[in-house]
């Protein structure tokens, strides 16, 4: 991302998610300059098969940090099959 993420008034990270199953979507928030430096929420995906909208919010997190946007979507389960994501935004 060329600017990083301001969470002192928009506090989510939302976006839409098509999954072959119901489980787990990561996201993971980085500082480019620093590998060290990041934040990992989870969000249940609870319906299979059809887009869903699902909202993460990381109130309390410092402005300004991260730079970069991570995602993992059937996280922690092998071979989970294909996922599709759009409309990622912040709220």
């Amino acid at each position: 991302m060329t600017d990083p993420f301001d969470f002192s008034t928009n506090t989510a990270i939302t976006l839409k998610v098509w999954a072959p199953s119901t489980g787990t979507l990561r996201i993971k928030l980085e500082a480019q300059a620093s590998s060290s430096t990041f934040v990992e929420k989870d969000v249940a995906v609870t319906t299979a098969n059809e887009w869903v909208e699902v909202s993460i919010d990381f109130a309390g997190e410092a402005a300004d940090t991260y730079d970069r946007l991570v995602l993992f979507p059937g996280w922690d389960v092998a071979n989970a099959g294909t996922f599709y994501l759009d409309d990622i935004s912040q709220q």
